[in-house]
């Protein structure tokens, strides 16, 4: 599965994805994917989110939220690429998403 391909099943999933998630996963061009998906008609919401961890320091992350989905991209991402996620996640025995 490319990063987009993964960028769009969890948007499909979830409604959004934030930075941090995408870092966590191996996605370091989250923000190019947003880009290329708004190309395709998409309509994703950028928020930030600020928060403090455990050691007090202030930190921001980038959440992209999912107002509209073309439905050429619904057809895209046929069965075949949510099987591949579906058989990850039996695999590993834990959510991936």
């Amino acid at each position: 599965m490319t990063q987009i391909e993964f960028v769009k099943v969890h948007l499909l999933k979830n409604g959004s994805i934030s930075r941090n998630f995408a870092l966590n996963n191996y996605i370091t061009r989250l923000g190019a994917i947003i880009h290329l998906l708004k190309k395709e008609g998409w309509e994703i919401d950028t928020q930030k989110k600020d928060y403090i961890t455990c050691h007090e320091w202030a930190k921001c992350d980038c959440v992209y939220i999912t107002k509209k989905i073309p439905p050429e991209a619904l057809a895209e991402l046929d069965n075949k690429v949510l099987e591949e996620e579906y058989y990850k996640i039996l695999k590993n025995k834990k959510e991936v998403f």
